[in-house]
């Protein structure tokens, strides 16, 4: 006889994917925020995608926390460097319409 509730399982084996930013490079390790969580870690240079500094943004996999996979997130590094550029902007102009 079926059952009336429907049973979700979620397999804790399936690596998830975050957001996160490589805020500095020194003596080939990188540190990485992960902001959503209020982490941050570090793993050498030669682990992050090709062309990655400090200030690009990555999408992180883990299978717990051992981190499985880094990728490139250009979408969002070119978004945050966008703000970064406006503000910026609009600090100057403030600067300049106080004189």
């Amino acid at each position: 006889m079926p059952s009336s509730s429907t049973e979700v399982l979620v397999s804790t084996d399936q690596p998830s994917g975050v957001s996160a930013f490589i805020d500095a490079i020194a003596d080939g390790v990188a540190t990485i925020l992960i902001e959503e969580e209020g982490k941050e870690i570090h793993r050498p240079v030669d682990e992050l995608p090709s062309g990655m500094s400090a200030g690009s943004w990555i999408r992180l996999y883990r299978d717990g926390d051992q981190v499985i996979r880094i990728e490139p997130d250009p979408e969002t590094t070119k978004a945050m460097r966008a703000r970064i550029r406006e503000k910026m902007e609009r600090l100057r102009n403030k600067g300049r319409s106080k004189k």
